[in-house]
């Protein structure tokens, strides 16, 4: 039994109160690896519901602006302060409602969640390389892990500098929102938030601008409950939105005692490493490694459109998916593009997209069932310059990538 067990219990039930529920039969309990997490008590056939989060306990910029269905439950921040941000910087309103809810402590709605989070005065606890020491922290430079995480710690040091302006000398106790408690929310929400377009139904926030909010996930919201699930790196679940909140559901069955996982997109152990703290081994029954080398490409809107006009292209329903890309030490996919299973799915032909000329372009337009990659002739195809020199580009990244870790690892002891 966890030492946090009765919390958990008051953490369901304050939930149950306000229509968000955890199934029978699934429990949270303390996981010795991945800490508090979701257990089938009996076998779990698919399709089975795990959770239900309602937009009564969520937590997001929405309940700071007091907007319909999502009850502020407490004072408002400034009005200066809320005009400012809301056109361009929800998140941060967002980030700064956490820190006003930790500082109420038990005078919180939300306390009952709040408290079985990772603490602020707990840096251990909240795993991220951005609470590392900065001895530790010196092992990530030259690796992928370094440029996230030194654009993260500027990025949090410009909100909370404009946040904190906008609250000096209009709100009483505007020093306890200090630098580190911005950082311990923006951590929050970066671990453990979903986005919004996935969690907010348009019909729900009626505010035109709000609704671009929602559409282009400028702000992220807290589902308490349901953000427990851990990941696995393997996409067996199903969230459901509706009007009420958002549901977790499993695609395949669970045996009793296993733990049910949630999933965080396909990610690669360094990103895995900088937003949430833990890495994945190698699976040998899927011959999936994940340490690898992240390639995030920048198309042009017409690239991005010739390559969705390809048949064989989803848009993935994690966003940033459709840029990042990875080059693996062994393969995880057989024939195709010279057998180089070491580039995950689209890259080559994101890539081909990019560099084409026009003849190339209006070649592909012309075949929409044509995918490059899966072409064992390709050199020998109409794409064939396109080929090359996405190979040369490939080529060029990755030397570069290699060199520039090769000699970081120089000075480390």
């Amino acid at each position: 039994m966890p030492p946090n067990h009765s919390f958990i219990h008051d953490l369901i039930d304050w939930g149950v109160l306000h229509q968000s529920t955890l199934h029978p039969n699934v429990e949270i309990y303390q996981d010795s690896v991945t800490g508090l997490s979701f257990r089938a008590k009996n076998a779990q056939p698919r399709g089975s519901l795990v959770v239900t989060s309602s937009h009564q306990i969520s937590l997001s910029y929405l309940n700071a602006i007091d907007s319909q269905g999502f009850s502020c439950r407490s004072e408002s921040f400034p009005g200066q302060f809320l005009n400012a941000l809301s056109e361009n910087d929800p998140n941060i309103i967002g980030h700064f409602f956490l820190m006003q809810q930790y500082l109420k402590q038990d005078s919180s709605f939300w306390w009952p969640y709040i408290r079985l989070l990772p603490q602020p005065d707990q840096p251990q606890s909240l795993r991220i390389p951005m609470w590392w020491p900065s001895e530790d922290r010196k092992f990530l430079d030259g690796t992928n892990a370094e440029p996230p995480l030194r654009k993260r710690k500027d990025l949090w040091r410009v909100e909370w500098s404009k946040g904190i302006a906008l609250l000096q000398g209009h709100l009483t106790n505007w020093q306890d929102y200090s630098y580190v408690l911005y950082q311990w929310a923006a951590t929050i929400f970066g671990s453990r938030s979903f986005r919004a377009s996935l969690t907010v139904q348009e019909s729900i926030v009626p505010d035109p601008v709000i609704i671009e909010h929602v559409r282009h996930d400028r702000f992220s919201v807290l589902l308490p409950i349901l953000d427990i699930g851990n990941h696995n790196g393997f996409d067996n679940v199903e969230w459901v939105p509706d009007h009420k909140g958002l549901s977790l559901r499993i695609r395949d069955p669970v045996p009793a005692r296993g733990q049910i996982f949630n999933y965080y997109g396909n990610k690669s152990n360094s990103e895995l490493l900088v937003a949430y703290g833990f890495t994945l081994p190698i699976n040998e029954a899927s011959n999936i490694d994940r340490d690898v080398v992240n390639l995030k490409l920048k198309p042009n809107p017409e690239a991005l459109l010739l390559r969705r006009s390809q048949h064989c292209h989803e848009v993935p329903r994690v966003a940033e998916e459709e840029y990042t890309f990875m080059v693996q030490r062994l393969p995880f996919r057989q024939g195709g593009f010279f057998d180089l299973g070491v580039f995950s799915d689209g890259l080559v032909d994101l890539i081909i997209c990019m560099v084409a000329n026009n003849r190339e372009k209006r070649y592909i337009a012309a075949t929409p069932g044509y995918c490059p990659e899966n072409d064992a002739s390709l050199m020998e195809s109409p794409l064939a310059r396109s080929a090359l020199q996405t190979l040369s580009v490939l080529y060029a990244k990755l030397y570069m990538e290699q060199k520039r870790i090769e000699e970081t690892g120089i000075g480390l002891s």
